[in-house]
């Protein structure tokens, strides 16, 4: 037998000692299990008691899943009315509207008034023009130009211009 048994090997092993019981014990008899005697009876009517119960504790489960899932559908529908509801009664009458007021919908708080959002535009375009940020257009419109590169010969040492078909070394200053 395995030591690990899920609920359902549980409860198979423990119908099949229910029937091996009878089958080969009579209800009187007594075994010493552990250093306690047992009438088989008793044993079988534990087993039994115990199978009942999960056999209960399942089908109680079930019917919550069940319960469950139908609350959760129900929900999915609701979920979509109300705001639909919500923008109705808003827009017929008014944030304002007893009627609105009793269906608890308060029109949106604004999160900032006008004013607010004015001297924060104020503050960013100070921001950035303090810190020499451009957006992702304007830093577009810099290009840079590349100075030609002028070789300067080094201790009067001279060098053929590049591309020229003199491969004699230069000549060095002593």
């Amino acid at each position: 037998m395995s030591k690990t048994t899920n609920k359902a090997q549980a409860l198979d092993r423990d119908r099949k000692f229910v029937a091996a019981l009878a089958e080969h014990f009579t209800g009187s008899t007594v075994l010493t299990l552990a250093g306690v005697e047992t009438k088989v009876k008793d044993m079988q009517r534990m087993l039994q008691d115990h199978i009942d119960a999960q056999d209960a504790a399942d089908a109680i489960r079930a019917k919550w899943q069940t319960a469950t899932a139908t609350a959760r559908a129900k929900e999915a529908r609701v979920a979509g009315l109300l705001p639909a509801l919500r923008i109705h009664l808003l827009s017929e009458y008014g944030g304002a509207s007893q009627i609105v007021a009793d269906f608890s919908f308060t029109p949106k708080p604004r999160k900032t008034t006008v004013d607010a959002q004015a001297a924060g535009v104020a503050k960013r375009l100070a921001t950035r023009k303090a810190r020499g940020t451009l957006g992702k257009k304007q830093k577009a419109k810099i290009t840079g130009e590349v100075a030609p590169v002028v070789d300067a010969p080094v201790d009067g040492a001279s060098t053929p211009p590049v591309g020229s078909d003199d491969v004699s070394k230069p000549a060095v200053a002593q």
